[in-house]
């Protein structure tokens, strides 16, 4: 006796094929955005499928947003199918929280960049290069099935050890990153202009009077970045001691700022330059428990990424990147790699401060 499948396993392989030809043409342009697909009975010809197929895959299509249905008039293409309008976020674990200030800031602004841009921003949490988790499992679908524009990386592509992974080698699929030395080849990165950021910090902490500079971080600076920020310290007539200068982990910055407001006045710094705002809180600890005046005897400055809505106890004055120039950057550079099928350049964006902004926090 011959076993035959099941009705619904057979038609199964042939509803898939349908989805995939019709989305490779519609991806590859062969049907045009907005463009009315044939009639169904043209289809079900063409395809030689039944109608309940066709209309299994058209459904497929129509949640996926690759076409729309405007009932008696037909099935169109959408004007903004995934291929061209689906953002994706790749955000790798972030156990030291490093991370935190630039999520909180991006989480609060894609509404409002989906909206004037007709996109969407899809996050993809916890991506490493194991296979066997759900996000790297779910990210892997939607670029095989080019739900996706783009990708966006949070971080380091290569020191997340994603640069073997088919995130990075996938052919024709573009790829941004926030920052990351060594560079990696089909990533284009935007970064902020970090001489202008040294430029703008000295000459805020000049117009106050400041003249003893510290800098805290809690990740190294490039020799070359650390070389123009001690220049411009000299060129402006300010003092940065070595002792001033420290590249330390979370938990041992309110001990530092601590020792270092404790010493003499004259000896002790009277301008603060923090590289991550994540680290205001050990800062702002050390600096009421040192017993000095956070508002007359210290200017604090802290990178950010902004809108800001991390609070600090303490004034501090905040500059980085505004993160909606910075969505409006990965969607510019995703698109115009798209269209000419060539990796961009590079792109650097102005540091600003808070007051800076075009629309204040409040607004958001």
């Amino acid at each position: 006796m011959t076993w035959v499948a099941p009705a619904t396993a057979r038609e199964a392989p042939k509803r898939t094929y349908i989805v995939n030809e019709l989305k490779r043409r519609i991806v590859e342009g062969e049907v045009h955005l907005g463009q009315q697909l044939p009639p169904r009975v043209d289809l079900v010809r063409d395809f030689d499928a039944s109608s309940k197929t066709l209309q299994e895959a058209l459904d497929v299509l129509m949640e996926e947003g690759f076409v729309i249905s405007q009932g008696n008039k037909g099935t169109f293409v959408a004007e903004r199918p995934p291929h061209l309008s689906r953002y994706g976020f790749v955000f790798a674990p972030d156990p030291g929280g490093m991370w935190l200030a630039f999520t909180n800031a991006i989480q609060r602004a894609v509404g409002g960049v989906e909206q004037e841009r007709s996109c969407r921003f899809v996050f993809y949490q916890d991506i490493t290069r194991h296979t066997d988790t759900l996000g790297y499992q779910q990210l892997l679908q939607d670029i095989e099935a080019r739900r996706l524009a783009g990708l966006i990386f949070r971080g380091n592509v290569r020191l997340l050890d994603l640069d073997k992974t088919p995130f990075v080698t996938t052919p024709g699929l573009p790829r941004v990153a926030v920052s990351g030395l060594p560079a990696v080849p089909g990533v284009t990165y935007v970064v902020a202009d970090g001489a202008m950021l040294c430029d703008k910090v000295l000459d805020r902490f000049a117009s106050r009077g400041r003249r003893r500079i510290a800098f805290l971080s809690d990740f190294a600076l490039s020799t070359e970045r650390m070389h123009y920020l001690a220049n411009g310290v000299e060129k402006r007539g300010m003092t940065m001691r070595p002792t001033w200068v420290h590249v330390l982990p979370r938990d041992a910055v309110r001990r530092v700022v601590g020792l270092l407001m404790s010493l003499p006045p004259g000896e002790r710094p009277d301008g603060l330059l923090v590289g991550d705002e994540n680290m205001m809180n050990e800062v702002s600890a050390g600096l009421l428990e040192s017993g000095v005046d956070v508002k007359r005897d210290i200017d604090t400055v802290a990178y950010s990424y902004m809108p800001s809505s991390l609070k600090s106890l303490v004034p501090v004055t905040r500059i980085g990147e505004d993160v909606r120039e910075l969505l409006r950057a990965f969607v510019d550079v995703i698109d115009r790699t798209a269209r000419t099928h060539t990796v961009q350049k590079d792109v650097v964006v102005k540091p600003l401060f808070e007051e800076e902004l075009t629309v204040p926090v409040e607004a958001m």
